[in-house]
């Protein structure tokens, strides 16, 4: 039953004193890997960067990065004059990326936070996800910039019948993007930022990269499993 099932990484069990962190991390982040069915270290190649002009007068740039079995990725760069670190910003549900870059003028319930990053002196990286936006299988983009016609059901459907999931993919995407973002700029101190979708992304990622990131911003996903996996369609 639910309320019997004893988790099998308690983090109260390391507070309390009965276990030691140091060797509950590394069988915690282990086990994740199992579960999310992906690589410590992704193996990615990047294609290009490109100038996308300026918004709001800040510098837009588009970069792709192509991951294993040919699969091409989006990742947006908005540039201030003066940075004085990077942040990672992960979109959630809706168009993709586009809802939190300020390139339309429709707000939502992301308020374009990768540009309000930018207005506030971070370079930010801002990929668009598998299953949102230009990564949306082809009858779902041929319905245009619909917020609800994200392709996440059948994808994901499709990759667990694989031995995958489209969490793991994400969350490959998003590892891809954090050693882009490290070797552009090694100096500067990282974090991430993510909403929605975003967040489940930022959550994991920061569970397994916690020696990389600075700081992490997670919002709109932290929740009771049983009241939300457990209790909607997704």
């Amino acid at each position: 039953e639910y309320g019997k099932t004893k988790q099998k990484f308690r983090i109260e069990d390391c507070l309390d004193g009965k276990v030691d962190f140091s060797s509950w991390k590394p069988k915690f982040q282990d086990e994740l890997y199992r579960l999310l069915a992906i690589d410590a270290e992704p193996k990615y190649e990047i294609d290009m960067e490109e100038p996308q002009g300026e918004v709001e007068g800040y510098a837009l740039s588009k970069m792709t990065y192509i991951l294993p079995g040919g699969l091409i990725c989006p990742c947006y760069i908005l540039k201030p004059k003066k940075p004085k670190a990077v942040v990672l910003a992960f979109h959630g549900h809706g168009i993709g990326v586009k809802d939190i870059l300020g390139t339309v003028t429709e707000d939502s319930y992301q308020h374009h936070f990768a540009l309000e990053l930018c207005k506030k002196g971070f370079v930010v990286l801002a990929p668009e996800f598998l299953g949102f936006g230009t990564l949306r299988l082809q009858k779902d983009y041929e319905l245009g910039d619909d917020p609800d016609a994200w392709s996440c059901h059948r994808l994901s459907m499709n990759l667990l019948a694989s031995g995958k999931s489209l969490l793991g993919m994400r969350v490959t995407q998003a590892k891809a993007v954090l050693r882009i973002a490290r070797n552009m700029y090694p100096e500067k101190k990282l974090g991430v930022m993510g909403i929605s979708g975003g967040g489940t992304v930022a959550t994991f990622l920061s569970a397994l990269e916690d020696s990389t990131i600075a700081s992490v911003v997670i919002s709109g996903y932290a929740n009771y499993f049983k009241d939300s996996i457990l209790d909607m369609h997704h």
